[in-house]
């Protein structure tokens, strides 16, 4: 485990956005916090998303899915810009640059993006893209970056980033990043979009939106075949999916993590002698589930 450092605020701030603006604006804060100013673009990256996910861009509909939305992608984005500055402080010789740093909340803010429905699409409210998303969501993050003059290495390096979060993959293909900057940036991503879900104050309430979301992927290739060449996992209630955190955690979280070289840790440094809550909800969520009782109260 890394030292700690007292965070710069020197206050504890809750892990996850209750609401879009502050989500926002914490990851600003951050931003702030651990560049002296708000990096160029930042803001209008976060604007153009939330426009995005409101269905203000010609080419998409609004968001509709309950679990996968903006909130979630502000979670995510939150969770790496925390990680990135906890990092900052404990290697300050390696640091992650202004620059890096800003196309890695840009993955984070993008990478479920794959979940929003094509303008004109009446069918469903998105969940039918839990395979694809992942790709669909590199298309959309890519395509924006052009379109707004983002650095050429950007437009590849985002799009890479998020493919990380494709946990279907059995291996993944780190091959694409040309320098340790960029490799250590790139875990950091999924590392987020792990702790950002499982570490959720809301994780256990959140569950009935995950679920309609699979409902709809279940429906759709029942309808379309062939099926996917991966066996997907099919719960029949919201509870039963719930009682599978324990195993999500330990099966797949925990060696996906420790994958990523356990780069949660920098959490703790960010929080500095504060508790991290992110840790904190983890456990929480985790005693939830391992008894029986506390889960039928869910």
């Amino acid at each position: 485990m890394v030292a700690q450092h007292r965070n710069k605020t020197g206050a504890t701030t809750p892990p996850t956005s209750p609401d879009q603006s502050s989500g926002i604006e914490l990851i600003l804060g951050v931003s702030r916090e651990e560049y002296g100013q708000i990096p160029s673009g930042l803001e209008k990256l976060l604007t153009d998303v939330e426009d995005l996910y409101a269905g203000r861009w010609p080419s998409h509909e609004a968001c509709e899915v309950e679990y996968h939305d903006f909130v979630h992608a502000l979670d995510v984005a939150l969770a790496a810009a925390r990680i990135v500055a906890g990092w900052n402080r404990v290697h300050p010789e390696r640091r992650i640059d202004e620059e890096l740093y800003c196309w890695t909340v840009a993955a984070g803010l993008f990478h479920d993006a794959g979940y929003i429905k094509d303008k004109g699409d009446r069918e469903g409210q998105g969940g039918k893209f839990t395979i694809t998303h992942v790709q669909r969501s590199m298309n959309i993050a890519e395509g924006y970056l052009r379109r707004t003059n983002w650095p050429q290495r950007a437009t590849i390096f985002v799009p890479a980033v998020i493919a990380l979060t494709d946990y279907r993959q059995q291996s993944l293909n780190y091959a694409v990043f040309i320098n340790e900057q960029e490799l250590l940036a790139a875990r950091i991503l999924p590392t987020a979009d792990l702790i950002g879900q499982i570490g959720d104050s809301r994780y256990a309430e959140k569950i009935d939106g995950l679920f309609a979301e699979l409902q709809e992927m279940y429906f759709h290739l029942n309808r379309d075949k062939p099926a996917p060449a991966q066996p997907v996992p099919v719960y029949n209630s919201p509870q039963e999916l719930r009682n599978t955190t324990e195993d999500f955690y330990e099966n797949f979280v925990a060696p996906r993590l420790a994958e990523f070289g356990h780069l949660e840790q920098y959490l703790d440094v960010y929080f500095g002698h504060n508790r991290n809550p992110y840790r904190e909800n983890i456990a929480c969520n985790l005693a939830r589930h391992c008894n029986p009782r506390l889960a039928d109260q869910s």
